[in-house]
């Protein structure tokens, strides 16, 4: 199950870091409208902001990869959905809980069976998965 989790941990570390990407990208326009006469810092103002923005895109986008990936397991849907709460969402077993009106128990096993699928499927899959 170890991979299966860091595979899909990445999804908080992408919203921790679009948080941080966004407050990056505010910072720099402010500056923007600061140094508008300044010929050296403004390129350079533009630069980052550009780099940041693509960065932002790129957690974005390995995000709805996450939770399309979960979407196409071929698993029971309550397991699928248990795992967009957890692992997308980042909601806590207990929100799931009651999100779901299941028991803690049974969210946990529910997760630890969608990440021992999710597990297999990394180890089986021919694809090379970047954690």
């Amino acid at each position: 199950m170890n991979i299966a989790k860091k595979y899909l941990e990445q999804a908080y570390i992408g919203y921790h870091r679009i948080i941080c990407y966004d407050l990056m990208i505010k910072g720099i326009q402010e500056d923007l409208s600061k140094f508008n006469n300044d010929k050296i810092i403004i390129p350079r103002l533009k630069a980052e902001l550009i780099s940041y923005e693509k960065q932002r895109r790129y957690w974005l986008n390995k995000r709805i990869e996450l939770k399309q990936f979960i979407i196409n397991l071929n698993i029971k849907d309550k397991i699928k959905q248990v795992l967009i709460l957890r692992f997308i969402e980042l909601k806590k077993r207990r929100e799931i809980s009651y999100i779901l009106h299941y028991s803690l128990s049974y969210i946990d096993r529910l997760l630890k069976r969608g990440l021992f699928f999710i597990d297999e499927k990394l180890k089986s899959s021919s694809q090379k998965v970047v954690i």
